[in-house]
């Protein structure tokens, strides 16, 4: 007998059961968003908040911008992460809101954070969003 995951994705899988010629396959589905989106809820009523990740989920998600905005803001006043950090999270988030402008000012503010530290990375992925900010 055999059993298998495929066709996985974030909210969704197929389980397939083999056996010699024989076999079946069960969808499987789960609401991990609403699980996700409660718990950030609730984090966010703590003393520490998880502002990286939680607009982080927001950003590939699809979920409310502004509130993801606002976040990277908050981000960027946490000491314990290099500036570059939340400005190119910020970046990302003004181009999905579609502010062009505000995107390609706040990574080129990220590229000089990320040169004066020598986070090459960093530099090159906000160079990227400028090149697509400008398309």
């Amino acid at each position: 007998m055999t059993l298998a995951f495929s066709n996985v994705a974030a909210t969704t899988c197929d389980l397939q059961m083999m056996w010699e010629h024989s076999g079946f396959t069960i969808h499987m589905t789960t609401d991990i968003d609403a699980k996700v989106m409660a718990r950030i809820d609730s984090a966010m009523n703590t003393d520490k908040k998880p502002y990286y990740e939680a607009l982080i989920y927001y950003y590939n998600n699809n979920k409310d911008m502004d509130k993801a905005l606002a976040w990277a803001t908050e981000l960027e006043k946490d000491k314990n992460f290099p500036p570059f950090v939340p400005k190119l999270w910020k970046a990302r988030i003004l181009l999905k809101k579609g502010d062009k402008a505000a995107a390609i000012a706040t990574a080129q503010e990220g590229v000089k954070m990320a040169t004066d530290m020598k986070a090459d990375e960093y530099v090159r992925l906000n160079n990227e969003l400028i090149a697509q900010a400008k398309k």
